[in-house]
């Protein structure tokens, strides 16, 4: 029996050391597909191939230059990297595209006093993720120059608006920022020669963490008086929520003969057939309703306990028109309860009340006055607890000329009117009576384009327009730029 054990034992010897031989032969197979792989893609060691970026004992001091054009990627696309990025950056915001984090490894790669250039997206430099970039370049660097590409269209791919960002590491010395504004191709100029021939100075005090205003000392001026004799909408008894999100249009948004005939079916549909507003159907002071119905599908309200619809048992014709996009409904991210459902909204009844409608993306302020209970998507936001005085002033001309400095720019002029750009806005706080010029005004204005949308009332807007420039207390010269830069 002993014997046994002890030819036991030498199998579990041998068994362990084959084990072992071949783990060890795994590794040796790895290590020398390693030293293909760097054979094949030649790559090398930084130290001995660039001496220059380390000290006398080996340790790394840095490079003269880094530059760059990060990859373009949406940062939903980079969920599962979130918890590295945050344990690794001082930029990090889990809404950040990656640009922000190769910002960030290329200053510390940089020897001090050394030089940056990166050619990216320029929505960091007003976007509430990119606060956390702007504030370690504030703190870090001194900007050099900044070229902006807006509305150039620099690489066939992409779609984003760009800027040169050239720093130096190091704590800013200067109080001027060289800055140009490229919106045109270049036919024979080269971008340098632009630059040089086209470049204003912008105060070094425009580059804070909460936005990079492009304006130079003169628009800066102007800036601040309105900002001054104004009160940000956000400190205003107002409330801004974006339009209804239904995650498949072509299920929910339905035109009049479906309206119809799923009326006609069961006249009962009617109480979740609402009519609907599209970004482009909203002008300044106009509606154009193009008989477009949201099948309002909602998901209830817990805090007024108000229950979700039940579509199947409640809009059974509705429930079938449903069903013929079932799988793309289910498939939503935006969605309620039951995959019929809508996703929560706790301001259903807002629609209901009389508001001021809007859409996200246009070139001047599009503002109109609704008392008619539309619903708008999620192209649109609706405004309510504000006045026609409010609406006069959005749509002015010197709202559009302010907001250009708060907002990010789409293409060469789009703007994003967005919940949290409109409540930078600043409109001065007046008495009821002061009001009433604004008021009587935009009533003439809606009156012309109720009757016909397509009404010349420039005259009447010119004259809000005159009102809210003294409102603000700007002078002749001051009105003369603001005129220039939005005509």
């Amino acid at each position: 029996m002993k014997q046994l054990d002890l030819f036991n034992k030498e199998d579990d010897f041998l068994q362990k050391a084959e084990e072992y031989l071949a783990k060890m032969e795994q590794e040796i197979s790895e290590l020398e597909e390693q030293e293909r792989f760097f054979e094949e893609s030649q790559a090398f060691e930084w130290a001995e191939e660039f001496p220059q970026i380390c000290d006398k004992d080996g340790n790394f001091k840095g490079f003269d230059v880094v530059i760059g054009n990060p990859p373009y990627i949406r940062q939903e696309q980079l969920v599962r990297y979130k918890d590295y990025y945050k344990s690794q950056y001082s930029v990090y915001n889990g809404k950040a595209d990656i640009l922000t984090y190769f910002i960030e490894r290329a200053f510390y790669l940089l020897h001090k006093d050394r030089h940056f250039g990166f050619i990216v997206s320029s929505k960091f430099t007003r976007t509430e993720y990119g606060r956390e970039l702007r504030k370690f370049i504030v703190k870090n660097c001194t900007i050099n120059s900044l070229t902006d590409f807006v509305g150039y269209k620099v690489f066939d791919e992409a779609t984003v608006d760009t800027i040169i960002l050239n720093l130096k590491k190091g704590k800013n010395e200067q109080k001027k920022i060289n800055y140009c504004k490229i919106d045109h191709d270049l036919k024979k100029e080269t971008i340098y020669s632009y630059f040089q021939n086209n470049k204003i100075s912008i105060p070094v005090t425009n580059i804070n963490e909460n936005s990079f205003i492009f304006a130079n000392e003169e628009s800066m001026k102007i800036r601040e008086k309105i900002k001054k004799n104004g009160i940000l909408l956000k400190n205003w008894d107002i409330k801004i929520n974006f339009g209804i999100k239904t995650g498949l249009t072509k299920a929910f948004i339905i035109d009049k003969k479906t309206k119809d005939k799923l009326i006609k079916q069961d006249k009962n549909n009617e109480k979740i057939l609402k009519p609907v507003l599209r970004g482009r159907d909203i002008k300044k002071y106009s509606i154009n309703f193009e008989n477009l119905y949201l099948i309002n599908s909602h998901n209830g309200i817990k805090s007024q306990k108000i229950k979700p619809i039940n579509v199947k048992i409640d809009y059974p014709f509705v429930y079938k028109f449903l069903l013929k996009n079932k799988t793309k409904i289910k498939k939503r991210h935006d969605k309620g309860t039951h995959w019929t459902n809508l996703r929560n909204c706790a301001y259903l009844k807002d629609f209901y009340k009389p508001k001021i409608v809007y859409q996200e993306i246009a070139q001047t302020g599009n503002f109109c006055w609704d008392t008619d209970n539309y619903y708008v998507n999620q192209s649109c936001y609706i405004m309510t607890g504000a006045n026609k005085y409010v609406l006069a002033v959005l749509n002015s001309k010197l709202t559009t000329w302010y907001f250009k400095n708060v907002s990010v720019i789409l293409g060469k002029k789009a703007l994003r009117w967005i919940k949290q750009y409109v409540e930078q806005i600043p409109i001065p706080q007046i008495s009821t009576t002061e009001q009433k010029p604004f008021i009587k005004l935009v009533n003439k204005i809606l009156k012309l384009k109720k009757e016909t949308p397509k009404a010349d009332t420039l005259q009447l807007e010119n004259e809000i327009d005159m009102l809210v420039y003294k409102l603000y207390n700007l002078t002749k010269e001051e009105i003369k730029i603001i005129e220039n830069e939005t005509t």
